[in-house]
C-alpha cells in the first residue's frame, strides 16, 4: 500500500470504513480520510476474508449485520473462558470524574446485572453423559447423577392479595392476583399438607382519579370540584402445599410443567399445558400445569420436588428423612426453616425472577430435557420500575382567613376575587430570596409531587 506510506492512521480509517460497508452499517470516525484514499484502498485490496465465530454463515451479498445477528442464538460457541468481569473496569481510577459513592453504586449495578444474566442462563442437572440421569441441557452439575428418585406429593398452590393505601377504588386490583387452591376452594391446603410461602411481592404506583366536590365560596353557596389522585399498593403472597407427613395415595396433583408469556413449557414446546392438564396462574405471570386425573395424566407428568426462592426453603428436601417430626424449627408458613435446595434426585430450574428474587422449582433430573438446546435468555429480566408521578399542585394562602387552598379551590378563589398573583416554584429555593412574589397578598406555591403528600412551608410576607 505505497499510497499510504505516509499516513498509517488514514490507512486504518479507510480499512474501518471498508469493513462497515461490508456489514452495511454506519459509523463515525475521529480520524478522517479522503474518498481517493478509500478508493485506492479498495482497488489495491486483492483478497479479503470475513471470519465469524458462532451464528449462521455470513454472506455479504445477501445479509447485513442485523440479519446475521438474528441467527446467533442458534449457534453459540465459547469465545474465551478466561478474563475479568466487566464490573472490574468500574473503579475510581478509570472514572475520576465521578464521586466514589457513585462509582461504588455503579459497580454493584453492573455486577448484579452480570450475576443475573448468568443465573437466568444456568441449567442445573447431571452432566455425566453415561449416567441414567444425564441432562442434555444442563451446563452446571448439581450432584444429581445416580441419585434415587422418590415420587413426592404436591398439594396445589394458592395466592392471597391485599390492597393498601387509599380506601377509594373503583376496580378490584386483586382480581388477577388472588387465586384459591382448587383442591380446597379456599386459600388453604388439603389435610396432611402444609402451606409454604414461595414469596411476597408488591406492585406500587397504581392510581385512580376521584372527582371530589364540596361547598365553597361566599356562604358556601358555590361548589368546588377537584380531581383527587388515589394511590394504591398491591401486595400478593404465593403459597404452595407440601406434604410434611404421610398423605393418602393420589391425594395431590401431578405436575405438567409451566410456562410464561415469553417462555414456552419445556414439555410442550409452546405456551400451553399437556392434554388432561389445566393451567393455574401463580405469582405475576407464571402458569403451572396441574392435573388430579392420575389415570389419564400420569404418563405425561414429571415428578415434582417443590419450590424454593431467595428467602423460602423447600420442605421436600428433608421429607424422606422425616426431619419435621424430629424438632425442625418451623415458622407460621414453614418457609425459612427449610433448606434452599431440591430433594435427592431432583434438579432445580428457574421459574422466574421477581423484584430481584429467584423463584426455583424442582423436578426429576433429566425429565425436562428437550431435544434442542434451551434458547439464550436475554435481558431485561424484570418488569419496568414502578411509575413515578411528577405533577404540580397549586396552593394559595389567604391572609384574611389564614387558610391554604389547593388546586381548583385555589383557582376558584383567584377568579372570584379577580386578583393576579405571582408564582413560586419551590424546587428553586433561590426564587424565594428577595422575590417580589412574597407579598402581603396571596402567594401561589407549585409543589412537584411524587407518591407522598408535599410538605408545606409557611411563607409569611412582609
Amino acid at each position: 500500500m505505497s499510497n499510504f506510506a505516509g499516513s498509517k492512521t488514514a490507512y486504518l480509517a479507510a480499512a474501518s470504513a471498508s469493513f462497515s460497508t461490508l456489514f452495511k452499517i454506519s459509523s463515525s470516525y475521529s480520524t478522517s480520510y479522503t474518498s481517493d484514499q478509500l478508493a485506492s484502498y479498495s482497488k489495491e485490496t486483492t483478497h479479503s476474508v470475513v471470519k465469524t465465530f458462532g451464528g449462521p454463515l455470513y454472506e455479504p451479498e445477501l445479509m447485513n449485520l442485523s440479519e446475521w445477528a438474528k441467527g446467533v442464538d442458534k449457534n453459540l460457541i465459547p469465545m474465551d473462558r478466561t478474563g475479568d468481569p466487566l464490573n472490574y473496569l468500574v473503579k475510581p481510577q478509570l472514572l475520576p470524574e465521578l464521586p466514589y459513592s457513585t462509582v461504588d453504586s455503579l459497580e454493584k449495578v453492573v455486577r448484579r446485572s452480570i450475576e443475573m444474566y448468568y443465573e437466568m442462563n444456568t441449567y442445573r442437572g447431571c452432566t455425566k453423559i453415561d449416567d441414567p440421569n444425564f441432562s442434555y441441557v444442563a451446563n452446571v452439575d448439581d450432584g444429581s447423577c445416580s441419585a434415587k428418585v422418590t415420587n413426592l406429593p404436591f398439594g396445589g398452590v394458592y395466592q392471597r392479595c391485599g390492597i393498601y393505601g387509599s380506601t377509594y377504588a373503583r376496580q378490584d386490583h386483586c382480581a388477577d392476583l388472588s387465586h384459591v387452591n382448587p383442591k380446597t376452594g379456599d386459600y388453604s391446603c388439603p389435610p396432611s399438607y402444609s402451606s409454604v410461602l414461595i414469596q411476597s411481592f408488591e406492585k406500587k404506583g397504581i392510581t385512580e382519579t376521584e372527582r371530589v366536590c364540596t361547598s365553597c365560596g361566599f356562604l358556601y353557596l358555590s361548589t368546588c370540584c377537584d380531581n383527587k389522585q388515589n394511590y394504591f399498593t398491591v401486595e400478593y403472597s404465593a403459597y404452595w402445599c407440601a406434604a410434611t407427613g404421610p398423605v393418602p395415595p393420589n391425594s395431590g396433583y401431578l405436575f405438567g410443567g409451566y410456562y410464561r408469556p415469553t417462555q414456552d413449557n419445556p414439555l410442550t414446546g409452546s405456551t400451553n399445558c399437556p392434554r388432561t392438564f389445566y393451567p393455574r396462574l401463580i405469582l405475576a405471570d407464571v402458569t403451572l400445569c396441574l392435573s388430579d386425573d392420575f389415570e389419564q395424566s400420569i404418563h405425561l407428568a414429571v415428578p415434582f420436588g417443590g419450590f424454593f426462592s431467595c428467602v423460602s426453603g423447600n420442605p421436600l428436601a428433608v421429607y424422606m428423612q422425616n426431619v419435621t417430626r424430629n424438632g425442625l424449627s418451623e415458622r407460621n408458613d414453614g418457609s425459612t426453616s427449610y433448606p434452599m435446595r431440591c430433594p435427592e434426585g431432583y434438579s432445580q430450574h428457574l421459574a422466574t425472577v421477581d423484584s430481584g428474587c429467584s423463584i426455583n422449582y424442582c423436578v426429576k433430573t433429566g425429565s425436562m430435557t428437550k431435544a434442542n438446546l434451551t434458547p439464550l435468555r436475554r435481558p431485561p429480566f424484570m418488569s419496568k420500575p414502578d411509575a413515578i408521578y411528577n405533577y404540580e399542585e397549586k396552593y394559595i394562602f389567604n391572609p384574611q382567613t389564614l387558610a391554604w387552598m389547593k388546586n381548583e379551590k385555589a383557582t376558584h378563589y383567584e377568579e372570584l376575587n379577580n386578583i393576579t398573583v405571582n408564582t413560586i416554584n419551590v424546587t428553586q429555593p433561590e426564587a424565594l430570596k428577595g422575590s417580589s412574589a412574597v407579598t402581603k397578598n396571596t402567594v401561589i406555591l407549585l409543589f412537584p409531587c411524587l407518591l407522598v403528600a408535599p410538605t408545606l412551608l409557611y411563607v409569611y410576607g412582609y
